[in-house]
């Protein structure tokens, strides 16, 4: 019994028996036999299944067993010494020393008299083996595959020369006794080329695992066509060749997704080994600080030999798609191995990326100012010249962080438009190189002093006017909450909020009024502690606690009386705590949540260890922010972007009314309630696929459904939404907590006959110009808009969406893990504000609504039309607008209603077959008519069977066979004898562009292809074998197969979201139940 660890990490004892032991040594035998006395070499750990083979293969077989140290072959030299002065007849080799060893043994001056040598584990390159067939001793070379379920090796090639040294050497066929096959998902057999899972039976299968009975039933499964069999499914994928070896193409969970496109990595590794001078690979996925997806290679090149990212994507780019060049490339010394020699995966992917100056941090023709800044933001370097901002982790707010800091460093002013238009480092350089600089900041402005009032910013006067008209209220309160798991120190946790609380300016203001307009100050100092609360929860404990957060965080400020930040830790059990943070907006947006979230982590983590925080100085950031903005608008500096948003929003209608539940009262509440939403993961991903596919962010793929989903509920073609933006254009504000973020109209204008991919591109140039714009206060825009005034009603919108990407919902304090529970905002600024936050691999979406309007159930439902409107336009880009539904849970209900009743699935007819009885039962009646010519059954029936076995003679292994003829009585009958003769039928347009032609007919393995003369085949595919309908055609007769239902039909290829045509195969049991219906 061998412990392995496999995919899970939990050990796993695999009991092999003995006969499986015996059968395994004697298959190797009688491939790769060896005569006399003879010298064997052990290296293997005993804990590697492999070992078991290195005893008995010798001491089996009477031969003398020579034991190394495993640790012997890092030393190449002195392991060839070893092999030499043993004289090694025998042994096994692990995956790392097979090229420095080769190489070794080819030059070296000791003579190993090698017979035979085992390989395997890891893929292997025939260049790598070639070496070792060179040698004099001229040994066997046998490449093994097995997992240790199935006792060391079920599959043996024995290797030639004449195998390609840049494709990976096969794995051979099964042992005698053992039974290999290549299954689907759904456990059938795949088909000669096409890659299944790797299934085992036989002699060689071991018990299961000890002590784990589901597990080794959910791996040890029933064989699926011998009853009281066992087939092990492996996880390993490869592909059957002609000649019946197999071809190993890599682990199933080697297999990932990213930004919408399904790689398997093992490609990529094999892609890279085939280069030059690089010895191994291995390209994991990880995940940046904020949780974007990375490919990284981790590579080590062979001897003294220097391969540089560069020369690396090169390579690549020359044979993967784009999306399958790795993000950034590592040359380690020695990439990191399991004791069993494989690469060890789990080290990289828990290991720091660490990136080298000379890998990294310069690419031919860019600016070498742009990469650190670039790095900066996405937290890592471009792969290269031609790496796409938004295709490996930037959006929007990156980008307006990105074009902040290009501005600060070169002078050049780059809004975000700019980044959309130019997202490659090639590209931006050419824009930096273009462009003239300007002078981008002001001049230093005079800095209040403590206690010295100085105004409000533009964006504080609307919650400070609410205060002066209504008094204490907590509908600007911002609450967060976190669930701390492990063990807190609280005396750490306050003085880490305290440092924070005196880092920033914003955090120690106090309100106040003179002369009729309002004011602010900084205090040097203001009084905070942390409130230690320990509730009696022991009755429904969550109910209770989300209870008393909400009502916590309806607790109004009084913005005369600072801080207008408070913080508690409330204890639920030993080790069990829940952080609640409330702030008011006065003081904090968006965007410094992530800021308090970072410097809290770091600041805590520090002081936990008695150490100082490495926090900037305190600054004086937001009052610089204030008084520039100040001098701005003293300088009719926003004059211009008034000026658009002015005849943006000239004619646009004032109100959009939202089917409320009940009548709008005379003067707007502010009464609020929220409720939450958890799309499913998919749809997140599905979101990010479409950006990625359009060149657009996230947020315009939200904001143009958003929009869509207005128009169907109030019919409006023409209405006017809002949106907050960061409106942080200096890098200086990116560190800084404040009130910076402003509102923006977003004016939709639905148009007629566009796809939602269309409109799509539109709202992005809508959004793109705006977003230009975006530092014009909003106060200043409604002063010169003066809008009739509603009291009922906020002022040019009333509908909203947020989106946050950045958020985060966990981190950790200490040893502690941190989660962030969801509340929701006291009351409701306007009549809806969606916010979206968007969060690695998944969002949540809250609707805060105001309750005087709308009933809960009845927000469920419009929210529930607006997360299916999602969905729709996200799995179909093409649909046009006007077929975009509003589905509902009501409309689903009435659906269901509707909905006919479920009947059981009639018996499976073939539709050739149906047709076929109707030319026996009526030969002479009309089948076809094509303009005066009428074709009877009989005609069909005859002319069908004679093309079904010209198709059989020339396909006898039934591969896809693709029709590409005119629309006529012909082509009719083609249709039916390709699906007569067992094949599945490619159908394919002379409209589609050649290029396409050739894609589907080679991505099908169209065996061969029927015409009718009048179109001309692609030259690419002139080698594919032709039945011309216009020549005479033998139709002498063929046995015909009968057709089964789960067999394919036919293959329909579709464009998709990707623009890469996919084939969707459709089985003759669905196309009959269709039909049958």
């Amino acid at each position: 019994m061998l412990f392995t660890s496999g995919s899970t990490g939990v050990p796993k004892g695999v009991m092999v028996e003995h006969r499986s032991v015996a059968a395994m040594l004697d298959a190797f035998e009688k491939i790769a036999p060896i005569e006399g006395p003879f010298n064997g070499l052990s290296v293997c750990p005993y804990v590697f299944d492999v070992s078991v083979w290195e005893f008995f293969s010798v001491l089996g077989y009477g031969g003398t067993l020579h034991l190394a140290a495993p640790e012997s072959v890092l030393d190449t030299d002195t392991f060839c010494q070893f092999l030499s002065k043993r004289a090694i007849n025998s042994g096994y080799f692990p995956p790392g020393v097979l090229i420095p060893l080769g190489k070794e043994l080819r030059q070296s001056i000791h003579h190993v008299p090698l017979k035979r040598i085992l390989a395997g584990v890891e893929p292997i390159l025939g260049g790598t083996l070639l070496r070792f067939s060179q040698l004099p001793s001229k040994p066997v070379i046998i490449n093994g595959y097995g997992p240790t379920e199935a006792t060391i090796c079920a599959t043996f090639y024995r290797y030639s020369e004449v195998d390609e040294p840049t494709a990976r050497v096969p794995i051979g066929k099964a042992l005698p006794g053992y039974e290999v096959l290549l299954l689907d998902e759904m456990h059938n057999v795949v088909e000669i080329g096409q890659t299944g899972e790797i299934a085992i039976g036989g002699v060689g299968l071991a018990r299961g695992y000890l002590g784990m009975a589901e597990l080794t039933a959910s791996r040890f499964i029933g064989h699926p066509f011998k009853a009281g069999e066992r087939l092990y499914l492996t996880g390993d994928f490869a592909e059957e060749r002609p000649d019946g070896n197999l071809l190993y193409r890599g682990r199933g969970d080697l297999q990932v997704k990213v930004h919408g496109h399904r790689i398997e990595l093992s490609e990529i590794e094999k892609n890279l080994e085939s280069m030059p001078f690089v010895m191994a690979t291995a390209v994991i996925l990880k995940r940046d600080t904020s949780g974007y997806a990375l490919l990284i290679c981790y590579y080590e090149t062979e001897g003294d030999h220097t391969v540089n990212a560069e020369h690396l994507q090169e390579w690549l780019t020359a044979r993967l798609p784009a999306y399958m060049i790795p993000h950034r490339f590592l040359v380690l010394d020695k990439l990191p191995r399991t004791i069993n020699g494989k690469i060890d995966r789990e080290q990289l992917l828990v290991s720091d990326i660490e990136e080298s100056d000379e890998v990294s941090s310069s690419l031919p023709g860019v600016n070498e100012l742009l990469l650190p800044l670039w790095r900066s933001v996405l937290g890592h370097w471009p792969a290269g010249p031609d790496d796409d901002f938004f295709k490996t982790g930037g959006d929007s707010l990156r980008a307006m962080h990105l074009g902040a800091l290009i501005t600060q460093s070169t002078g050049v002013k780059v809004v975000v438009k700019a980044l959309f238009d130019n997202p490659t480092p090639r590209l931006l350089s050419d824009y930096l190189n273009s462009s003239r600089p300007q002078q981008h900041g002001l001049p230093l402005v005079g800095l209040p002093q403590p206690g010295e009032p100085f105004p409000l910013a533009f964006s504080q006067q609307r919650p400070w006017l609410l205060f002066q008209m209504g008094g204490e209220t907590s509908i600007y309160n911002l609450p967060l909450a976190y669930r701390i798991r492990g063990f807190i120190d609280d005396r750490v946790l306050e003085e880490a909020l305290r440092l924070i609380i005196h880092r920033h300016e914003s955090l120690r203001l106090s309100f106040g009024e003179s002369g009729g307009m309002g004011y602010q100050k900084i205090n040097s100092t203001v009084p905070f502690a942390l409130v230690r609360e320990m509730l009696d929860l022991r009755n429904n404990q969550e109910e209770a606690l989300a209870q008393y957060l909400i009502s916590e965080s309806c607790i109004p400020f009084n913005p005369s009386q600072p801080p207008l930040f408070r913080a508690s830790l409330i204890k639920m059990a030993t080790n069990d705590h829940v952080l609640l943070i409330i702030t008011h907006h006065l003081v904090m947006d968006g965007w410094s949540l992530g800021i308090l979230h970072r410097e809290l982590e770091e600041a805590y983590n520090v002081l936990l260890h008695q150490q100082s925080p490495d926090l900037p100085d305190e600054n004086s950031g937001w009052s610089m922010f204030v008084m520039e903005q100040q001098k701005r608008f003293n300088d009719d500096d926003f004059d211009t972007g008034l000026r658009y948003l002015e005849r943006y929003l000239r004619n646009a209608p004032q109100f959009l009314q939202l089917p409320a539940w009940n009548q709008r009262p005379a003067f707007q509440s502010f009464n609020g309630k929220s409720i939450f939403f958890h799309p499913e993961a998919g749809l997140a991903e599905a979101i990010s696929d479409m950006a990625s596919a359009y060149n657009v962010s996230s947020y315009m793929v939200l904001m143009a459904t958003f929009g869509l989903w207005l128009q169907g509920l109030t019919g409006s073609d023409d209405f006017v939404t809002g949106t907050m933006t960061a409106s942080r254009n200096n890098a200086e504000s990116f560190g800084v907590i404040g009130f910076y973020s402003e509102s923006l109209p977003v004016r939709f204008t639905i148009p007629d006959g566009v796809t939602f991919g269309e409109w799509l591109l539109q709202v992005r140039e809508n959004l793109l110009e705006l977003l230009g714009h975006q530092d014009v206060p909003f106060e200043l825009l409604l002063r010169r808009l003066n809008p009739l005034r509603n009291n009922s009603y906020n002022p040019v919108f009333q509908v909203m969406l947020v989106h946050q990407r950045d958020a985060k919902d966990s981190f950790s304090l200490g040893e502690t893990d941190c989660t962030a529970i969801h509340l929701p905002y006291p009351g409701s600024k306007l009549d809806l504000t969606v916010y979206i936050k968007e969060y690695p691999g998944k969002m949540i979406i809250m609707a805060e609504y105001n309750a005087d309007l709308f009933d809960q159930a009845w927000m469920q439902s419009m929210l529930d039309g607006f997360i299916n409107m999602l969905r729709q336009c996200t799995t179909d880009p093409a649909i046009p607008l006007s077929r975009v539904q509003l589905i509902n849970a009501q409309s689903a209900a009435k659906l269901q209603q509707w909905s006919g009743e479920t009947v059981e699935s009639p018996r499976f007819v073939a539709v050739t077959e149906m047709v076929f009885r109707q030319a026996v039962s009526h030969p002479d009646e009309i089948a076809i008519v094509e303009g005066e010519k009428i074709y009877s059954y009989s005609w069909l029936r005859q002319r069908a069977d004679g093309l079904s076995m010209a198709i059989q003679r020339r396909n006898p292994e039934k591969g896809a066979v693709a029709l590409l003829t005119g629309r006529n009585h012909d082509s009719v009958a083609a249709m039916l004898a390709i699906m007569n003769a067992g094949c599945m039928l490619v159908p394919l347009s002379a409209q589609l562009p050649s290029s396409r032609i050739v894609f589907i007919m080679k991505d099908a393995a169209v065996r061969l292809v029927v015409i009718d003369g009048s179109i001309d085949i692609p030259p690419e595919l002139e080698g594919v074998p032709v039945i011309d309908l216009n020549e005479a055609i033998d139709s002498s007769p063929v046995s015909l197969e009968t057709i089964l239902e789960e067999k394919p039909a036919y293959c329909v290829y579709t464009s998709g979201t990707s623009g890469r045509p996919k084939g969707v195969v459709v089985s003759h049991g669905s196309l009959s139940n269709f039909i049958q219906a």
